[in-house]
């Protein structure tokens, strides 16, 4: 009888092993493709951080330098340079600005990644 209980110890030690082992392996692919996920978004991101015009989900160009107005503190202050930067005032960063022609939100790009 004990020569049972030992051999079903050892199978169950085992088991449980293989289990950890398997869930190791699974969260180790699972962050991994989220951090290719998020490199790939960050790549497709770059030609919009470099541009001098966003483009509004209908196509309108507006302005990513410029004098902007932070509204994050209080008093609202203007602020120069670009768009979605930290304000030096309250060191928030914008994540979105209107679109000049039509108001439709344009994201930040570094905000999705």
């Amino acid at each position: 009888m004990n020569r049972m209980s030992g051999d079903f110890g050892w199978i169950w030690k085992s088991a449980v092993a293989s289990l950890r082992v398997a869930a190791w392996m699974v969260g180790t692919v699972w962050l991994g493709g989220a951090g290719i996920v998020r490199l790939v978004r960050f790549a497709r991101s770059l030609p919009s951080l470099r541009a001098s015009h966003l483009v509004c989900p209908r196509g309108h160009e507006s302005a990513a330098y410029g004098i902007f107005e932070c509204t994050s503190a209080s008093p609202a202050h203007l602020m120069e340079g670009w768009v979605f930067s930290r304000c030096d005032v309250c060191g928030q960063s914008a994540g979105w600005t209107p679109c000049q022609s039509c108001g439709l939100p344009i994201r930040n790009p570094l905000g999705r990644i």
